[in-house]
């Protein structure tokens, strides 16, 4: 595997919870969204007379977007558009910048989301951190592994895959590659690049801690230079 140089980091989503538990694929990216209703059925009271029509039953839609580019939303949305259009998770609002939620991605559940809006409240970023709680460093390869073939199905083939290595590669190889990822030694990097999205999927361990996150952002986010620290 080819290894990348680079430090792995990956906008706040490890340190942050989430909110409410639901349900949600991985989402495809500039395709519409199927058109979802629910329905509220009328039941007839005893009282009523036969001669009484029974109400039809309504039928709510959510409105389908075109050029979706994270879940149902779209690159500079406001907060209030990024909750009309998120229909399958609780958002509560994290910070003025910050929309945070549970859901369930791919089968694992109790996954943290966030929306990160810039300094013009415009969704730039969608994030997603999983709680998985493993006891084994393997555990977390393979479900690494596994995330990224459903992704490559989605997206084709990654534009980078590999590693970031911190120590020598003899000593690596020598103690194994789970062994490396649960101190911290190795990290692992897959990135998929498009015209409206950058995907990027990050496992590494911190503080004894493996974490394990995919990052939705805009290509063309350019981050506020007054806040920049210099």
């Amino acid at each position: 595997m080819k290894r990348i140089v680079a430090v792995l980091t990956l906008s706040t989503i490890f340190i942050l919870s989430g909110c409410n538990n639901q349900t949600q694929d991985l989402p495809e990216v500039s395709k519409a969204h199927v058109r979802v209703t629910s329905t509220v059925a009328t039941v007839t009271r005893p009282e009523e007379t036969e001669s009484e029509s029974i109400p039809e039953t309504t039928e709510k839609v959510i409105e389908q977007r075109e050029g979706t580019t994270f879940r149902n939303t779209i690159w500079g949305d406001t907060k209030d558009e990024v909750k009309k259009y998120e229909k399958d998770v609780s958002l509560n609002d994290l910070s003025d910048s910050t929309l945070c939620g549970e859901t369930e991605v791919n089968g694992y559940s109790n996954t943290d989301i966030f929306y990160h809006f810039d300094n013009d409240g415009k969704l730039y970023e969608g994030v997603y951190g999983f709680n998985l709680n493993y006891t084994a460093g393997g555990k977390y390869i393979e479900t690494y592994k596994n995330i990224k073939t459903t992704m490559t199905k989605l997206y084709g083939n990654p534009t980078t895959d590999g590693t970031a290595t911190y120590k020598s590669q003899d000593l690596i190889e020598s103690f194994g590659p789970v062994y490396a990822l649960e101190n911290g030694w190795m990290g692992y990097r897959t990135e998929w690049e498009m015209e409206n999205n950058k995907i990027s999927m990050v496992m590494a361990s911190q503080n004894d801690n493996i974490m394990l996150g995919i990052q939705y952002i805009d290509p063309n986010y350019e981050p506020d230079i007054n806040d920049s620290g210099l």
